[in-house]
C-alpha cells in the first residue's frame, strides 16, 4: 500500500529542484525532498503524515531505514508547497545522529517537543543529535547508503 502511494507521489516531487543561494557547502543550501529521494537512489521506504503541529497542518516525512537497522534517515516537508523543515541523519553503530532543522522552524519544534515530553536534543538512547548543515547531512547519508549497498553486494542485509 506505501508502495503505491509513494510510487504516485514521487514523480511530483521531482518536478521541485532544490533551491541554492550559492555553494552546496554553504550553510545557505535550502535541502529539498527531491534531492533527499535521489540521495537514497528513489529507494524511500516509509512516508507519513506529521502529527506534530510546529510545521503546520500540511507537513510529511519520508525515510530510509535498510534492513538491519545500523541506520536511518528522514525527511520532514510540506506537501503542499514542498518546503523542507526538518532533515535527520542517524548512523547507530557510530551513535551519531544529525539534524537540520529550519531556522524559523526550530523554536516552535523544541517547545511542542518539551510540551510532548521529549528532550528536543536528543535522538535515541540519551544520543544526541548534533545539528548540522543540509550539505552535512546528505553527504553523511551518501555515505551511509553506499556503506549499505555494499553490504548487500557481500551477501549481507537487503
Amino acid at each position: 500500500m506505501i508502495g503505491r502511494i509513494l510510487n504516485a507521489l514521487i514523480p511530483n516531487f521531482l518536478r521541485f529542484r532544490a533551491r541554492q543561494t550559492s555553494s552546496e557547502s554553504d550553510s545557505s543550501y535550502d535541502p529539498s525532498v527531491e534531492a533527499f529521494i535521489r540521495s537514497v537512489e528513489f529507494k524511500v521506504d516509509c512516508g507519513y503524515r506529521l502529527m506534530w503541529k510546529c510545521y503546520g497542518l500540511d507537513a510529511c516525512a519520508l525515510g530510509w531505514s535498510p534492513r538491519g537497522g545500523e541506520a536511518s534517515a528522514s525527511v520532514v516537508y510540506d506537501c503542499l508547497t514542498h518546503a523542507v523543515y526538518e532533515m535527520k541523519v542517524c548512523d547507530y553503530a557510530a551513535r551519531l545522529s544529525l539534524r537540520w532543522i529550519r531556522p524559523t522552524s526550530r523554536d516552535a519544534h523544541d517547545r511542542e517537543a518539551i510540551r510532548m515530553g521529549f528532550k528536543p536534543k536528543v535522538d535515541y538512547d540519551d544520543v544526541e543529535f548534533r545539528d548540522s548543515s543540509p550539505s552535512e547531512c546528505f553527504l553523511m547519508l551518501r555515505r551511509l547508503f553506499k556503506r549499505h549497498e555494499r553490504k548487500i553486494r557481500r551477501g549481507g542485509d537487503s
